[in-house]
């Protein structure tokens, strides 16, 4: 069952190839972060969500995450996708009566963060009851119990734990079995964060899903085969770097370089560029081990010249990697 490949072994050894030894820089994590989760119904299953960007600054302000700005030369599309809903997970939300959210039950094409949001209103709410998969919605529709709205927003919200119970396997274990923590009535999970250079300047980003299942796995993030479909013109990029056997010498600050963030107050965010699924390039630097690229227009300009190469021709895939902000002390929100 294809479910079953999402939730990848950790790979204790970050080795690429067996032929030479060469080692992905940014595969081991700078730090640590507690992230609140959500739980929603798959099927009458409990699962876990973390929402990491959403393209509504309401929503993004209510949830304390990113907000994605429409694109200028797409007004009717978030940056999160580029062509409106199609092959997208759906995900429901009850708007007059509190209960969990509802995921689709069977993704065309797969596994996916990316989710439209549509919203359920009981007609009357005498009537309501709890609704704990996509055929309860659309029987309740069908029967004239609720109604179905679609905003054309968009959410990006990563699993965390999954209808047969596995948790993403870069979680983190937190001074005990399981890496949760709970405070105030909510659940937080322990993921590892990357920092990353964005325009000379310091950002910490999460990578929760990858389009290549070896990255995945990797890092043992979620394997979504289903990114290739957010996927707009002129997407935003991340440049890791490797260290190979010879040049241990390389810089150690080398993180990767992203091309865009969402402005400090993230749910304020009014950075058009910004958008968290990239491309995702690994990148050799030979025998430069002295310098320390922190722009990813050099780093564009640098590979076209022939002085940085890249390991695969055309890319890795894409990777879903939002930018967080982390409490001060690394403390629950």
């Amino acid at each position: 069952m294809w479910r079953r490949l999402v939730l990848l072994a950790i790979v204790s050894a970050l080795l690429l190839t067996a032929a030479v030894a060469v080692f992905a820089q940014t595969a081991k994590p700078n730090g640590y972060a507690w992230v609140k989760t959500y739980p929603a119904y798959l099927d009458a299953t409990k699962v876990e969500l973390i929402f990491t960007d959403v393209s509504d600054q309401v929503w993004a302000r209510f949830y304390d995450i990113n907000y994605v700005s429409r694109g200028e030369t797409r007004p009717q599309t978030s940056h999160l996708v580029s062509n409106g809903s199609e092959n997208l997970d759906r995900i429901y939300f009850v708007a007059n009566r509190p209960q969990w959210p509802i995921l689709e039950t069977d993704p065309a094409d797969g596994y996916t963060p990316l989710h439209i949001i549509i919203i359920v209103t009981w007609i009357n709410r005498n009537d309501a009851y709890p609704l704990l998969s996509e055929a309860d919605v659309l029987l309740a529709e069908s029967l004239g119990l609720v109604e179905l709205t679609t905003p054309g927003l968009y959410l990006n919200a990563p699993k965390v734990v999954w209808e047969d119970g596995l948790i993403i396997p870069q979680a983190v274990t937190a001074g005990g079995p399981f890496p949760f923590r709970f405070r105030g009535g909510c659940k937080f999970i322990k993921l590892p964060t990357y920092l990353g250079y964005v325009d000379n300047r310091t950002a910490t980003f999460l990578k929760t899903d990858f389009e290549d299942y070896n990255l995945a796995d990797e890092y043992g993030a979620n394997f979504s085969p289903a990114l290739h479909d957010a996927n707009p013109s002129g997407m935003d990029v991340c440049y890791r770097f490797l260290i190979d056997a010879p040049c241990w010498s390389c810089p150690r600050n080398q993180w990767s370089v992203y091309g865009e963030a969402p402005s400090p107050v993230l749910w304020r965010n009014k950075n058009r560029q910004y958008m968290p699924i990239r491309q995702h390039w690994t990148v050799d630097r030979g025998d430069d081990c002295t310098n320390v690229y922190r722009n990813a227009e050099l780093v564009e300009l640098l590979i076209g010249n022939g002085t940085l190469s890249v390991l695969y021709p055309d890319s890795d895939g894409n990777v879903n990697s939002p930018t967080i902000s982390i409490p001060s002390g690394n403390t629950l929100k």
